[in-house]
């Protein structure tokens, strides 16, 4: 064989090796942790190459392996990292660390002026919503959900739907998508002392095709999850019920009762808050005392006291108070108590956002004698007419309704189109002597209308004695985002 021969296969070897050793192979595998529930959204990364992919609603995953770099890290939010060999159909167990130690620092996020805008018409959404949602007796809700929730529809929303979408919610769809694409992870970024999560999800209809500027707006800007289901030849119910449990630590078990082929969307967003006070209340101390209703009678409620130095402040008809949660990560729960001759509804009805924040400006450290109900409420809310009091309607109407950006509705049959046909959140609150637990789930039914088919459906000393009925809300301190409001009157 001459020189040039030689070299020439020599050479092809030499390439067909180099080839080979960047082959790849498809590894699948399941995420769960120790108690083997499947964990959605863990981080499955090749090591040393920028290889990544994250578990679904079942734990699951799938990903690209080259044949000479198979091992794998795996990565979740307050459970201990892992590197693994990747082998097919492996089953990853993530373990919770014995020990997670205290940062130093408080984290920080500095706010753009597009922010601190967002986050006041958030706020100012949130004061207005409460103000629809009491109705003389105990609630709680999320309009941060109902708020994320809706900017990330607004995305498939065009004409007059989207019109008035962007004025109830204050911003465009763009400008929304950039604020929660840097607000929601710094917001879950708590795996130090208090905790909060928010997820979305979509779960579409095999039926129909979304397009895919939507859908990766809502993966891209929301972190949501985006899951085709055959709504034809099975029922989304346990799908979408068993993301809802799983996001809120089982607060609320399921969003949804029954469904219909005709549904294009479940859209959902999640909420979930835990952490124990900064100072606890001690339960040996803890009552039973009177409180007082708006009907002039008196119940029997189990009253948490302590007596401590906290921010309070004092306007002509309301006392504030704010009680702090452990940790780093900025959160307070402030309570707002009417006087005694004032009322719940009178005070939300004479409270906007701006109003409050002026009034709350003017806290100051007080030693207070702090009596506060231990309780437990849920809420379920329908949304529908409360959105369109609010000032989005069209999304509701089966015939106006314009999500033409979602899609193609030129595939549709004739004659048909689509609208939000249930909107709702259901909501929990636990105040217990060693902390709170919060979780809410907001969904939109979003489905093809048109054939008939569709369902219906030493310093200063103050008392604090919180024995009428007062509101509160949970807030991160930082950005000053209301997460969750709620009003407790004894029934």
């Amino acid at each position: 064989m001459c020189m040039a021969k030689r070299l020439f296969f020599i050479t092809l070897a030499a390439l067909m090796c180099s080839l080979s050793g960047v082959a790849q192979k498809t590894i699948s595998g399941k995420i769960v942790d120790e108690d083997m529930l499947p964990m959605i959204g863990a981080t499955i990364s090749v090591v040393d190459s920028k290889v990544a992919t994250v578990s679904n609603v079942d734990g699951e995953f799938k990903i690209e392996v080259p044949k000479k770099k198979d091992k794998l890290r795996v990565s979740y939010v307050g459970f201990e990292e892992q590197t693994v060999t990747a082998k097919q159909g492996m089953v990853v167990v993530m373990k919770e660390p014995n020990y997670i130690p205290t940062r130093k620092e408080r984290r920080y996020i500095k706010l753009s002026d597009s922010d601190k805008k967002i986050i006041g018409d958030v706020n100012g959404f949130t004061f207005r919503m409460m103000r629809e949602v009491y109705n003389n007796k105990s609630c709680v809700a999320s309009p941060l959900s109902v708020a994320c929730l809706l900017a990330m529809t607004s995305n498939g929303a065009a004409g007059k739907t989207l019109s008035e979408m962007q004025t109830l919610l204050g911003s465009s769809p763009a400008e929304l998508n950039a604020f929660y694409k840097r607000i929601i992870p710094y917001l879950t970024d708590s795996q130090w002392g208090s905790a909060f999560s928010m997820a979305n999800a979509l779960f579409t209809n095999k039926q129909f095709k979304l397009n895919d500027t939507f859908t990766t707006e809502a993966s891209d800007n929301y972190q949501a999850m985006v899951k085709s289901l055959n709504f034809l030849n099975s029922s989304p119910l346990k799908e979408v019920n068993d993301w809802c449990k799983k996001q809120t630590n089982g607060m609320i078990p399921k969003i949804i009762d029954k469904t219909n082929p005709l549904v294009l969307m479940y859209a959902l967003n999640a909420v979930y808050f835990e952490s124990k006070w900064e100072h606890e209340f001690d339960e040996s101390k803890t009552k039973n005392e009177k409180f007082h209703l708006t009907d002039g009678k008196t119940k029997t409620v189990p009253m948490m006291h302590q007596e401590r130095e906290f921010n309070y402040a004092k306007t002509d008809n309301c006392a504030m108070l704010m009680l702090p949660y452990q940790g780093e990560t900025s959160y307070d729960m402030i309570v707002l108590l009417p006087d005694k001759t004032y009322s719940v509804e009178k005070m939300l009805a004479d409270f906007d956002y701006n109003s409050w924040n002026k009034a709350w400006k003017g806290k100051s450290t007080y030693k207070v004698d702090v009596k506060l109900p231990r309780f437990d409420i849920d809420t379920e809310q329908p949304l529908n007419a409360l959105m369109s009091k609010m000032g989005m309607p069209t999304a509701f109407d089966e015939k106006l309704a314009d999500f033409s950006r979602m899609t193609d509705l030129s595939k549709l049959p004739k004659g048909t189109n689509l609208c939000i046909s249930e909107m709702k959140q259901k909501a929990r609150i636990e105040v217990k002597e060693k902390g709170t637990k919060a979780a809410a789930v907001t969904m939109e039914e979003i489905v093809v209308t048109g054939t008939g088919l569709m369902p219906k459906r030493e310093p200063k000393y103050v008392n604090f004695h919180a024995d009428r009925p007062f509101a509160y809300m949970i807030t991160e301190h930082s950005t000053g985002l209301i997460l969750f409001f709620g009003v407790y009157d004894g029934k």
